[in-house]
């Protein structure tokens, strides 16, 4: 079954801002390969020779089609098979709208994880662009996901973020803060055996642990996994900086797409809290950045 699925970033920039960022090779080294090069012309050659997106099986494209500040669309195979991606850019109010469509033919399961390779695309997008929101909007550099160094047993990512310990405390346990970043009806009840929601029909359920202003635990549902999921603070030498971690442990050995999903989410959401720190804008699943409908 062919799998087509599109994804959009909202980005506070002007329109020319962000068609730089998808055309120019020091742009495209930040936040989509560190090694990432564009000739900006029909039959141009888009390349990623460090190998970190799709988890290694894209490593050169083509641009097939190129129209000025409007879309381009790239032949991108994937494993030697073929696919094909639009980036297209529509004017917003207070900014540009990036639209990302990916059509994979029927072999996908040939070049994406066996699990789901649509989750597996989703999972991908959703972070590249979500890096993209994060350099625009927030001038930084981002922390892609490296898929030469996939995480093998357990998923542990952090941030470093211009927040005190209390605050950081505050966005971690508050479902009011919660749903500015990651949730959309968040619930926390702080006590071992408390609930701990994010309001999906998924995902976390009960605290299993806890330290004030250190780290809170919860067990985590999902497809029949039975996981656990730490958010930590850790402190660093400048109190207004502290580094915020998050664990996932419990992996079946022989699931390795379902802990690089996993891997790819929460680095994904950790964008998505600095995103917030940084502009104030609510940035909780599917915001400014998701899939389309």
């Amino acid at each position: 079954m062919e799998v087509d699925r599109s994804w959009f970033a909202d980005l506070h920039q002007p329109l020319a801002r962000v068609w730089r960022a998808l055309t120019s090779d020091s742009e495209l080294k930040i936040w989509f390969d560190p090694g990432a090069s564009l000739e900006c012309r029909v039959g141009g050659r888009l390349l990623a020779p460090s190998g970190t997106q799709f988890r290694g099986k894209f490593k050169e494209g083509k641009l097939v089609v190129i129209q000025e500040h409007q879309e381009l669309i790239f032949d991108w195979p994937l494993g030697g098979i073929p696919t094909q991606v639009l980036w297209m850019l529509q004017p917003i109010r207070n900014g540009t709208r990036l639209v990302v469509n990916h059509r994979v033919p029927g072999r996908s399961a040939e070049i994406l994880p066996p699990r789901e390779g649509a989750d597996a695309l989703f999972h991908c997008w959703l972070q590249n662009l979500t890096c993209l929101k994060y350099r625009l909007d927030t001038g930084s550099e981002p922390d892609r996901a490296a898929f030469r160094r996939l995480p093998e047993k357990d998923v542990d990512v952090s941030f470093l973020l211009p927040v005190t310990q209390d605050r950081l405390w505050e966005l971690f346990t508050r479902p009011e803060e919660l749903n500015q970043w990651v949730s959309k009806k968040a619930a926390v009840d702080i006590r071992v055996g408390g609930k701990f929601s994010f309001g999906w029909d998924h995902g976390a359920e009960k605290i299993q642990a806890f330290s004030p202003r250190e780290f809170v635990s919860f067990n985590w549902h999902y497809r029949g996994e039975q996981t656990l999921v730490t958010f930590a603070i850790e402190l660093t030498t400048d109190p207004h900086r502290t580094r915020a971690r998050i664990r996932h442990v419990g992996f079946s050995p022989e699931d390795k797409s379902t802990l690089h999903s996993y891997y790819e989410g929460w680095l994904t959401i950790l964008h998505n809290l600095g995103i917030y720190i940084a502009t104030g804008e609510p940035q909780s699943w599917f915001g400014t950045v998701g899939m389309t409908q």
